[in-house]
């Protein structure tokens, strides 16, 4: 199947009928949607991930002017009395773990690269120093993994409800189904991140990411920074073992490390901004609803 053919049952096309003639917000979230979906792969995994969180802030943005104008507000009220708003606040604590999820472990993993990059510039530490940071690293590193994919299953549910919800209201353009599509794309990219961390082997059991997937596996060559540094150290344990530590071993460690440490600090901020965002839109939300 197509990107553009799996694209149509994540996210469903839109006929807006309500109202007859649609607020230009309405026309420019589903631009922005569907500039999203089609973004291009640059050179690198991190760059193409950091693309899609700010085509994801322009979403939120948009998301966040629409849910100011009164006539949304009524009828998200209307369709939430109707259905229930369980679904929506549920989706976006989900996408508030994940974001907290992927914050911690970034810090962490930024806090142990520090650690490894302190003792190799200290070579008075010896071999021992060196390979005792090293340790904890490959350890926090399972823990991650282990988390991560945990939070990628919680993420998959969401989906594939979401999913199951475009197929069988496939005219719906209501403000809830909005909200639902923005928490979808939130999902994805999400998704895409803790992939990208976890390294090659984590990904989706159900694999639909028609989002992530074509711009993603257009770069598939290149590893992500978080796997060259495993790499690195696997390879600087192995020699440890075998011939001891050399200089050059030492300064490709160094090298990898200080590349992955670049790296999440080029994330933290997006991640932090779109945070900022879910909790925003989620606060928005409980507020219709209680008036």
């Amino acid at each position: 199947m197509s990107a553009s053919a799996k694209s149509s049952e994540r996210y469903h096309a839109r006929s807006i009928s309500l109202p007859s003639r649609p607020h230009p917000l309405i026309p420019q979230f589903d631009e922005q949607l569907s500039r999203l979906r089609s973004t291009e792969a640059t050179s690198t995994l991190s760059s193409s991930i950091r693309c899609k969180f700010n085509g994801l802030k322009d979403l939120y943005n948009c998301l966040d002017e629409l849910l100011q104008l009164h006539l949304h507000q009524r009828t998200l009220r209307q369709d939430c009395e109707a259905k229930g708003a369980d679904d929506l606040l549920d989706g976006s604590l989900r996408l508030l773990d994940a974001c907290g999820t992927a914050r911690d472990l970034m810090t962490q993993t930024k806090e142990h690269v520090q650690e490894i990059q302190s003792v190799l510039r200290r070579r008075c530490c010896g071999e021992s120093a060196i390979a005792s940071e090293v340790v904890k690293y490959v350890n926090t590193r399972k823990v991650a993994k282990k988390t991560i994919k945990k939070c990628m299953h919680d993420l998959n549910i969401m989906l594939h409800k979401h999913s199951s919800q475009t197929q069988k209201n496939v005219r719906n353009s209501s403000i809830s189904a909005l909200l639902r599509d923005v928490e979808a794309a939130t999902a994805e990219i999400f998704e895409s991140l803790l992939s990208y961390m976890a390294g090659p082997k984590m990904k989706s059991k159900k694999s639909s990411w028609f989002m992530v997937s074509r711009p993603m596996c257009q770069s598939a060559a290149s590893a992500s920074e978080f796997e060259e540094a495993d790499a690195a150290l696997d390879s600087f344990k192995t020699q440890k073992k075998k011939t001891g530590i050399n200089t050059e071993q030492v300064d490709q460690l160094r090298s990898r490390m200080m590349k992955l440490e670049s790296t999440i600090q080029d994330l933290d901020e997006p991640l932090e901004f779109l945070f900022r965002h879910i909790v925003k839109a989620r606060a928005s939300l409980l507020n219709i609803l209680s008036n």
